[in-house]
């Protein structure tokens, strides 16, 4: 019945197709309202998106600037132990050779000791000889000079 009301209303051919039934404004508006929130949420979503990517991006850029610098402090730190490794190394040669200093300064501080012993034995020895030659030529001073005392003394009296 509708159908035919429009059909008079607009003095349309009745054999002709009826038209759809013609949605009324409001309802067109409130479609067209959220076709309108849903197309600038869908802005906003690709602006996000958008922003997202570039982020992600500079992110991985980051990313890569900082496994640059930890391969460059993974070289430095391979660099300062293989150095490290070789100051040990030369440590140790330098321990040693001042080890082995030590032991032949003291091998001739040792030797030098008993050269100064077998020095002093011997002078001990050589001046334990000489007082001893010392008191016998005293004690041949003295007996000559008791002799000649005696015999100057029987020169006088005689």
């Amino acid at each position: 019945m509708k159908i035919e009301r429009e059909i008079k209303s607009r003095a349309v051919d009745p054999t002709a197709r009826p038209s759809l039934p013609r949605i009324d404004s409001p309802h067109v508006e409130a479609m067209q309202r959220e076709l309108d929130h849903l197309r600038r949420k869908c802005s906003q979503l690709e602006e996000d998106a958008e922003q997202k990517q570039a982020e992600h991006i500079d992110w991985k850029r980051q990313r890569d600037l900082l496994n640059q610098e930890v391969a460059a402090a993974h070289q430095e730190t391979t660099r300062v132990n293989e150095e490290n490794a070789g100051l040990k190394e030369e440590l140790g040669r330098v321990q040693q050779e001042g080890a082995e200093a030590q032991r032949r300064l003291e091998e001739q501080k040792n030797a030098e000791i008993a050269t100064t012993r077998e020095e002093l034995i011997i002078s001990q020895t050589q001046c334990e000889t000489l007082e001893a030659s010392r008191l016998e030529m005293k004690q041949n001073l003295d007996e000559f000079i008791d002799v000649l005392s005696i015999s100057s003394h029987d020169v006088h009296v005689t």
